[in-house]
C-alpha cells in the first residue's frame, strides 16, 4: 500500500466516524509499509549492483578495443607513407618471391640456356 492509499483510507475512516481503529492498528500498518519499502530498497540495490558490474565490464572492453586500435595505428604509422609493398610474382621455377628473386631466377635461366 502506498502512502497516498494509506492517507485516503485514514481519511475515509475519520469521515465515517469509525473509532474501532486504534493506535496499534496504525503502528502495525506503518510497520508493514516500512517492510514493504525495505524490500523495494533491496531490489533496487541489487539492480544498481548489476548495473555497476555491467558498466565495469563495458569499460574494460572499451579499454581493450582502444589499445588494439592504437596498436593498429602505430603499426600503420611505422610503414613509410606512400611506400608500396614489394609485388610478389611467380618465378619461372614456380616459386613465389619478390621482384629481385624473379630477376635472379631469370638471369640464372638465361645463363643456363646460353651455355
Amino acid at each position: 500500500m502506498t502512502v497516498t492509499q494509506a492517507i485516503v483510507q485514514g481519511l475515509e475512516l475519520l469521515f465515517r466516524g469509525n473509532t474501532e481503529i486504534g493506535l496499534t492498528d496504525i503502528l502495525e500498518h506503518n510497520d508493514n509499509q516500512i517492510l514493504n519499502l525495505q524490500e523495494q530498497i533491496k531490489v533496487k540495490d541489487t539492480q544498481i549492483e548489476q548495473l555497476h558490474t555491467t558498466i565495469h565490464e563495458l569499460s574494460d572492453t572499451m579499454k581493450a578495443q582502444a589499445v588494439h586500435m592504437q596498436t593498429l595505428i602505430n603499426q600503420k604509422a611505422i610503414e613509410a607513407p606512400g611506400a608500396k609493398k614489394p609485388q610478389e610474382r611467380r618465378s619461372p621455377g614456380g616459386n613465389f618471391g619478390n621482384i629481385e628473386n624473379v630477376k635472379k631466377v631469370k638471369k640464372q635461366n638465361s645463363q643456363k640456356q646460353s651455355q
